[in-house]
């Protein structure tokens, strides 16, 4: 459910509600009998239940936090990468900057939380794994048999 969901839903009547208002002015809904029908109590109601849903995710969500939420959602869903090997290349390369901007340059912090320039190096290999795309293809036996033949460490 996003904001925009709610601003149609705020505009008019989703599918159900709209089931609901049919069967309620015959005082039925699902097969159920309603009492104490108040068709106009339950359109403001209505309203108003929309309306502070809203204004609760509006202050949980600053527009300013918005913005590194949507950056997230384009570097971690690969169901929105492109197709494409030469779109994916280019794909995500804005936002996981402004990412790195933003947890790379924490005030209270003595260094930096992120290397830009490594977030974004190992971004363009990461992403390709995530989309399945023919420039990096992942051999599970292969990176299996060389997890298996690595060395244990030495415990210090």
């Amino acid at each position: 459910m996003t904001l925009a969901n709610l601003d149609d839903f705020e505009k008019g009547l989703g599918d159900v509600e709209k089931k609901f208002v049919e069967g309620f002015r015959e005082g039925i809904f699902c097969g159920h009998r309603l009492t104490h029908v108040d068709e106009h109590g339950f359109s403001a109601l209505r309203a108003q239940y929309i309306g502070e849903i809203m204004k609760s995710i509006k202050k949980r969500f600053p527009s300013g936090d918005v913005s590194h939420i949507s950056d997230l959602d384009t570097v971690l869903n690969a169901s929105r990468f492109p197709n494409t090997n030469s779109a994916l290349q280019e794909y995500g390369l804005d936002a996981v900057e402004r990412l790195a901007d933003f947890y790379g340059a924490h005030p209270n912090a003595a260094v930096s939380l992120v290397e830009k320039e490594r977030m974004v190096r190992d971004f363009r290999s990461v992403k390709c794994v995530l989309a399945g795309s023919a420039l990096h293809t992942f051999n599970y036996e292969q990176a299996s048999a060389q997890f298996k033949s690595t060395k244990p460490r030495k415990k210090v």
